[in-house]
């Protein structure tokens, strides 16, 4: 979603696999990845560079992954609290 000016990703919220990498990056207007369904990533989940993303959805999105098998990175998000 690098550069897309998306607000969010609602629209994949079926997708439940990726077999490579996720990479959300640099998207200034992203508030919600709204990435419900994903449950395996077979890559790395990237989740960084969107100034208006609380790092909070990130760790969700991590956090309900059933399935991973690469590195997690989550920086330059906006810290809600």
């Amino acid at each position: 979603a690098r550069g897309s000016g998306l607000a969010d990703l609602g629209g994949l919220a079926r997708l439940a696999e990726v077999s490579g990498a996720v990479v959300i990056d640099g998207n200034p207007l992203l508030v919600t990845l709204g990435l419900s369904g994903l449950v395996t990533v077979g890559g790395d989940l990237v989740v960084t560079g969107n100034a208006m993303l609380c790092a909070a959805e990130a760790e969700g999105l991590y956090g309900q992954l059933v399935g991973f098998s690469g590195v997690y990175l989550e920086s330059g998000n906006l810290e809600c609290f």
